[in-house]
Parts: structure tokens; C-alpha cells; sequence
């Protein structure tokens, strides 16, 4: 750990215009568990693939991208779950904007 810290220059230099976000994300995601994090890192990037096709799509519509499209384990969380965590990640900031 001797260089511990010595990331922070670099940090300030390129990414000090993202340093209020990755805070937000740090302190909202410390205290969750794994599950939950995946939950919302796998909803923002289907989310997000789906913004960049330019289509008309719902929240029903990105659920289905991740239970029918990504790893058959999404299927281990229920529908209504998923569909809580889009509603979720809209009231705190975390919808994706393309």
C-alpha cells in the first residue's frame, strides 16, 4: 500500500468534471448488497442499448431485454422486482440520458 493515494492527481486531472456522480454512486451503492448493484448496473444497460436504438420502448420492454436477452441468471429475479427497480432509479437519479 505504499502508492496508496497517489491515483488521486490523475483522478483530479481527467475525471474531476465526474467526481460529484462517482460520489453519488459511491455513497448510494456502499451499503447494498451485490444483488441489488447488479440490479441496477444490468437495468442501465439494457436501458441504455435501448435509448440508442432510437424506438419507442417501456419499462415492461426493458425488463423484457434483460429476462429474455442477457444471462438466463436475471431469471432469478422476479418481473415486479425489476420493474421496482426502473421506478427506483428514476426518483434517485440513476435513469440512464442519452
Amino acid at each position: 500500500m505504499q502508492n496508496r493515494g497517489n491515483h488521486k492527481t490523475y483522478f483530479d486531472k481527467y475525471y474531476s468534471t465526474v467526481l460529484p456522480t462517482f460520489e453519488k454512486i459511491i455513497d448510494t451503492f456502499k451499503t447494498q448488497n451485490t444483488e441489488r448493484c447488479e440490479i441496477v448496473a444490468t437495468l442501465y444497460s439494457a436501458w441504455e442499448d435501448l435509448l440508442h436504438s432510437n424506438k419507442p420502448f417501456t419499462d415492461a420492454d426493458i425488463v423484457n431485454e434483460v429476462l429474455n436477452n442477457w444471462h438466463e441468471s436475471k431469471t432469478r429475479i422476479s418481473q415486479d422486482r425489476w420493474l421496482s427497480a426502473i421506478q427506483w432509479m428514476r426518483e434517485n437519479g440513476f435513469a440512464p440520458n442519452v
